[in-house]
This record gives structure tokens, C-alpha cells and sequence, in this order.
């Protein structure tokens, strides 16, 4: 019961911090206040990432998070200014989100590390198609905040068992030594991220906020479907061939789009493959893989920061009144890709031990033997 009840825990938590972006995105924030919001989402996650945690850290955190959603339910927006909203909810969504992700996955083990991030995962895309779809079907602007509000209540109720933060001490992890691979891969997902704000931005510049809204809605119905897949793939085979693959993949994808404005209908396929795959790498598996658990926390701030600065980058865009066409900008973010790619090659190793796959495969062949011995008799 009390796993079951972690669990939950760490899905309202998660699908609390993606639907706030989108909650955000109904409230008027002048565009220089988008912008150094984004920078201070990034400074309280490191700034989380070090503190020594207690239980009660833990609920002043969430306890912002409900002054938050009521905050936006109540509409006591327009009483406050949007500078106070914008850095409550950059504390909100940044200052406890690594230890959330730390917490969340120092239970898995190679062996399973994919598998749990896919759960993860696919259990936020469930609750934001959900919350989506109640939108769309009440037209009722509150729904979101009123979920906010719930699944805040949820958690800060369930923070009692979820609370407990010491961290027994594990070998099963994979040592990097020195700081290139974590550089590596810091720059790596911050360049996908990157690329991908720059994309709708330009998408919803050119044809529309419709369009981008048809290819949100596609990407979460992908997710059920990619989240398991990846998951499986990377505890089966290692997590670098999935991820070069969907930078390869993307590249692809950018490249059709640039010689073929029609190929825009497979961009959904695109962006989810590549945007579930990575997803599931950068910010659950990585880290776990790379670090033991008492020093994960720091590591998962290395995920999470890059997604407030992609932020920021469609935020400056705006700012600056910057649209690229299709032609100036997807053969770069094509090329962008498959250099990364190439990157990933040379500079990241492996972080799934070969130890791992061989003894999995040693024991589904001793299972075959098994099955064919007794199938003689």
C-alpha cells in the first residue's frame, strides 16, 4: 500500500509541474516577465538540487504550489501583481522537481529503470489527455486549475508516505568519470529542446495555434503507445541506440519538412517517437544510471533545467518578434540533430552495463533450453 501510495504520489507531482506550463499559458504575462521567470525556474532548481531536504521542506513546497493553483482558480490573479504569480510558479514547478524525479525512480534498477520511467511517463500523458479532453469538452477555462488544486490537495495528502528521503547507499549504478559526459548530454537535450521551441514557435507563427494544438493532442496519443515501447527497448538493448536513433529519427523528420511543407503531417510521429524517447532518457534513466542515489538530486537538476531554458528561448523569440520559415530554420535543426547525434557516438558511453544484457540473455536462453528439453519428453 505504502508503494502504491509513492507511486501516486509522484504522478500527481509530475502531471502538477506539465499542467501548470499549460495553466500558464492562459495567463497574461508580459513578455520580459516570461523571460526572467524562466531564468529564476532554473536558479531555484539548482538551488533545490543542493539543499539538504527534510519532510517539512517537502511540504512548504507543495504548500506553494496550492497557494498557486488557488491563486488561478479564484482568479485573485488580477489582485496580485504577474511578476509575484510568475515567481511563485517558477518556485513552484523548479525548487523540488529534481528531488521529485531523484525520489521517484531510487527504486528501479537497471534491469527495470526503463520500464518504471515509462510508467511515469505514460501516466502523465494519461492525465494530461484527460485533462485535455475535459477542456475541450466543457469549454471551461477553470478546468485546469481546478485539477491543479486537486491534484496539489492529493499530493500534499499522500506527502506523508512519500516523505521519508534517506536514501540507502547502491552499487548498481554506473560511474562517469569526469565531467564531459555529463556536459555531453546536458547540451545534448538542452539542443533537442531547443529545437523543438523553436519549432512551434514557428509553426504556430506561420500556420496557427490550432496546428500546434492538433500536434499536442497527436503526441500524447502516441505516448501511449512509445512510452512502453522505449521503456522495453531500453532495458532490453541499452539506452544509447534508442537515443541516437531519435535524434536520427528527428533529423529525418526536419529534413523531409524542409524539402516538403506537406510532410507536415508526419511531424506528429516525429516529435512523439523522438519526444518520448528522449523524455524518458533525460529526465528519469540518465541519472539514475550515471550516480548513486544520495547524489542523484544534483544530476536530475541536469535534466530539468533545460526544459526552462528551452522556455526561455521561445520567450526571447517572442520578445524579439523572431519567426523562422520553414526554409531558414528545419536543414538547420536537421543538421543540428544529426551532429548531436554523431556527438552522443563518440563522447557518451553506454550507461546500461553489458554485465546486464548478458546475464538477461543467458537466463532467456537457459528458459529456451528448458522449454526444449521438456518439449522431448
Amino acid at each position: 500500500m505504502k508503494r502504491f501510495v509513492q507511486r501516486l504520489y509522484f504522478i500527481l507531482e509530475l502531471s502538477w509541474f506539465y499542467l501548470m506550463m499549460v495553466s500558464l499559458q492562459f495567463v497574461y504575462f508580459p513578455t520580459s516577465v516570461k523571460l526572467w521567470a524562466e531564468l529564476a525556474a532554473c536558479l531555484f532548481i539548482a538551488l533545490g538540487s543542493v539543499l539538504s531536504w527534510r519532510p517539512k521542506h517537502l511540504f512548504l513546497w507543495d504548500l506553494s504550489g496550492l497557494l498557486l493553483s488557488a491563486i488561478l482558480l479564484f482568479h485573485v490573479s488580477q489582485a496580485i501583481p504577474t511578476e509575484v504569480i510568475r515567481i511563485l510558479a517558477a518556485f513552484s514547478m523548479g525548487f523540488g522537481l529534481p528531488l521529485v524525479l531523484s525520489m521517484a525512480m531510487a527504486s528501479s534498477t537497471f534491469n527495470d529503470r526503463g520500464k518504471v520511467g515509462a510508467f511515469f511517463g505514460l501516466s502523465v500523458s494519461l492525465v494530461l489527455a484527460i485533462s485535455s479532453a475535459l477542456y475541450v469538452t466543457l469549454r471551461e477555462p477553470r478546468v485546469y486549475p481546478l485539477l491543479l488544486l486537486v491534484f496539489k490537495l492529493m499530493a500534499f495528502a499522500s506527502a506523508v508516505e512519500a516523505s521519508p528521503l534517506n536514501v540507502e547507499p547502491s552499487r548498481d549504478y554506473v560511474a562517469v568519470r569526469g565531467k564531459g559526459v555529463l556536459a555531453a548530454l546536458f547540451v545534448s537535450w538542452l539542443a533537442f529542446l531547443t529545437a523543438e521551441g523553436v519549432t512551434s514557435h514557428s509553426i504556430e507563427a506561420a500556420y496557427g495555434g490550432s496546428l500546434i494544438v492538433l500536434v499536442r493532442a497527436a503526441s500524447m496519443s502516441f505516448a501511449v503507445f512509445f512510452f512502453p515501447l522505449f521503456g522495453y527497448l531500453m532495458d532490453r538493448y541499452g539506452r544509447r541506440v534508442v537515443m541516437l536513433a531519435s535524434y536520427l529519427v528527428m533529423g529525418l523528420g526536419y529534413a523531409l519538412v524542409s524539402a516538403w511543407e506537406e510532410a507536415l503531417i508526419l511531424y506528429p510521429v516525429f516529435e512523439a517517437s523522438s519526444w518520448c524517447a528522449l523524455t524518458l532518457f533525460f529526465l528519469f534513466v540518465a541519472w539514475s544510471d550515471v550516480a548513486p542515489p544520495e547524489a542523484r538530486t544534483r544530476l536530475y537538476a541536469l535534466g530539468s533545467i533545460p526544459v526552462f531554458l528551452g522556455r526561455f528561448i521561445m520567450a526571447l523569440l517572442e520578445y524579439l518578434g523572431i519567426s523562422l520559415r520553414r526554409y531558414e530554420f528545419y536543414p538547420f535543426a536537421s543538421l543540428l540533430m544529426f551532429l548531436i547525434a554523431v556527438l552522443l557516438f563518440f563522447l557518451v558511453p553506454e550507461t546500461l552495463p553489458s554485465r546486464v544484457v548478458e546475464r538477461r540473455r543467458l537466463v532467456e536462453y537457459v528458459e529456451k533450453a528448458k522449454k526444449i528439453r521438456e518439449g522431448y519428453r
